[in-house]
Formats: structure tokens, C-alpha cells, sequence
């Protein structure tokens, strides 16, 4: 729907509005959960839950549609055909996969955070806090990192966030022990959650305008469904690291992905025009 509705130069900052709503709901999800669980007992997280998404899907029956009307006859198997062509294009592959690897990295550290902590003797009260900083700086980065892609480009805040994050889970295998250097140095490494989809989504719709508009959605979807596929997987390479070798070697692991990620972005081709 940003795709459709915001041209190049204000699209960023458009799908930084979006990931700081993304950012936001994920990480209240886990404090919500976790403390409506802990008070009040499981069912009532999936009841609470289900009642906001109901509510979600009674606000989108008051948008209106922004898919132009002729589309809507095309054959959904030749859209598919059309989205799957484009991801063999340098661009799109390298983006889908710095949002995969970041997805994985930044979900799985959320996964080791708690272990971590605990192995410093840190409360789990003070463990819940710890995410505070995390989601703070991930949502507003991510609203920065659109704004100004707007007007410098996506590649370079790109390139920026997946390596300040990289660095930031390096650290953690030599950061001295305690609350606060931990919730700052985590807080860093949600530079590759939020700020990440924000710049490669953007990158995505950029690219399938400018070739085809009409299969922005399938795209899309294509794309989502291979970056949360990263969200799955990094709590298992980072529970069985966790399991092998302890909290600090499997942030380590994840580490490298976030490496990756950026070794990608540096390759990118970007056409900024």
C-alpha cells in the first residue's frame, strides 16, 4: 500500500512510519505476553491477542483500496510467475537476503538475551527491562533511517546500521558484566531489526515500481515469507549454539549472519534517480 501510495522521494520515510509500529508491536508482544502470562495465566494472552487483532481487521474495512481496478483480473499464477522473474535480479536477491539474515540475528538475540543475563546473575525483572532500550532504538532509528534514505539514498544507511549492529553482538563476547552495558550494547543491535526492514522493503518496492507495478504485492509476500523464515530459524541456530556452547559463542553466530547482511549491503547497485 506505500508502494502505491508515496513516489521514491517520500517513500522511505513513509515505511519508517510502518516499521516503527513493527518494532513497537513485536517487542510489546513479548512484555504483554509475558506479563499478562505471568499474572494471569496463558489463556488470557491468546484471548487479549486475538481481541486486538480483530479490532486490526475492523479498521481495514474503513481504508480504501489502493491497487488500481484493472489489475484485479489478473491471473494470480502469472503474477506469480512475473514476482519470482524478479527475484532473480541482483537487487532484490541481496535485499531479501541482508532482511533474512538481520531477521535472524535480531530475533535469535532476543531469544539468547534472557540466557545471557541470567549467567551474569541478573534478575529476571531486570532481564524484562533490558528489551526497553531495543525496541526504543529500533523504532526511532527506523523512522531516521527512512527520512533520510529519502534524500541520501538506502544503500548507505544500509550499509551503516547492519554494521554498527554487527559490531554491537561482536562485543558482547568481551563487554564488561552489568545491567546497563548490557541494555545499551543490546539497544545497538536493534539497528538490524526495524531500521532494516525499513531500508530493504523500500528497496524492494522501489525496484518492482520502477519495473511492474502490478505484481508489488505478490512481491511482497514473496519477500516477507523468506525474511520471517530468518525470524524462525534464528532462535534455532541460536538455541542449539546455546545449548553447544553457551550464551556468548551463539551471539557470536549471530553475529557473523548480521556480517553477512552487511558484506550484501556493500555489494548493493543502487539506482537512485
Amino acid at each position: 500500500m506505500i508502494g502505491d501510495l508515496y513516489e521514491l522521494k517520500e517513500r522511505g520515510r513513509a515505511m519508517g512510519i510502518i516499521a516503527i509500529a513493527v518494532g513497537l508491536g513485536t517487542i510489546s508482544g513479548y512484555i504483554a505476553g509475558g506479563t499478562l502470562g505471568g499474572e494471569y495465566g496463558w489463556r488470557l494472552v491468546f484471548r487479549a491477542l486475538s481481541l486486538i487483532v480483530f479490532l486490526v481487521c475492523a479498521v481495514f474495512f474503513l481504508l480504501e483500496e489502493t491497487a488500481p481496478k484493472y489489475r484485479e483480473s489478473t491471473h494470480f499464477l502469472k503474477l506469480m510467475s512475473l514476482s519470482l522473474n524478479l527475484f532473480k535480479t541482483r537487487t532484490i536477491v541481496y535485499v531479501t537476503f541482508i532482511a533474512m539474515f538481520c531477521n535472524m540475528a535480531s530475533i535469535g538475540a532476543t531469544y539468547v538475551l534472557p540466557f545471557f543475563a541470567q549467567d551474569q546473575g541478573i534478575s529476571t525483572s531486570t532481564t524484562g527491562l533490558l528489551f526497553v532500550p531495543f525496541a526504543a532504538v529500533s523504532s526511532i532509528s527506523a523512522s531516521g533511517c527512512g527520512k533520510c534514505s529519502d534524500t541520501i539514498g538506502r544503500k548507505k544507511p544500509l550499509v551503516a546500521v547492519t554494521f554498527v549492529a554487527a559490531v554491537a553482538l561482536i562485543l558482547f563476547c568481551r563487554m564488561p558484566v552489568g545491567p546497563l552495558s548490557i541494555a545499551l550494547n543490546f539497544a545497538l543491535v536493534g539497528l538490524c531489526f526495524s531500521p532494516v526492514v525499513t531500508l530493504t522493503s523500500t528497496i524492494l518496492v522501489d525496484e518492482v515500481v520502477r519495473t511492474d507495478s502490478s505484481i508489488l504485492g505478490t512481491t511482497m509476500s514473496t519477500f516477507n515469507m523468506i525474511r520471517w523464515l530468518g525470524a524462525a530459524l534464528g532462535p534455532v541456530i541460536a538455541g542449539l549454539m546455546l545449548d553447544q556452547y553457551g550464551a556468548r559463542a551463539s551471539l557470536l553466530v549471530l553475529a557473523v549472519l548480521v556480517t553477512a547482511a552487511f558484506v550484501l549491503a556493500v555489494g548493493l547497485r543502487e539506482k537512485w534517480e
